[in-house]
């Protein structure tokens, strides 16, 4: 079943509760986007609980998102396994947030 629109700046107007499901993987970028958020959260406002979500982030990349030969996967399932099938690199998937999450960290821990 399509879901509506208005046809003008493709605002749902559908409760989308009753179309979609949750999306229930964990991409490598929002994974990289929620270390350097909490280390933000950390280092501007002492957060001590913001960095050990930062430290439980990085442990969870390094044990379900980082392959064998250092690229990252696209993602991993609910369960942890990693995807294999989607581009590990391409396009839509470059070093950036990779990159800019280790750089960050390292300028703003101690």
């Amino acid at each position: 079943m399509p879901v509506p629109s208005n046809g003008v700046t493709n605002t749902w107007w559908w409760p989308v509760w009753k179309v979609l499901k949750a999306d229930t993987q964990r991409q490598w970028w929002v994974q990289c986007e929620s270390v350097v958020g909490h280390v933000n959260l950390y280092r501007h406002f002492g957060d001590k609980q913001a960095l050990d979500k930062a430290q439980r982030c990085w442990d969870y990349i390094k044990t379900h998102l980082l392959a064998p030969d250092g690229e990252w996967y696209w993602s991993a399932d609910e369960q942890g396994q990693p995807n294999t099938t989607d581009d590990r690199t391409g396009f839509w998937k470059c070093p950036y947030h990779n990159t800019r999450m280790c750089l960050e960290t390292i300028e703003m821990l101690p």
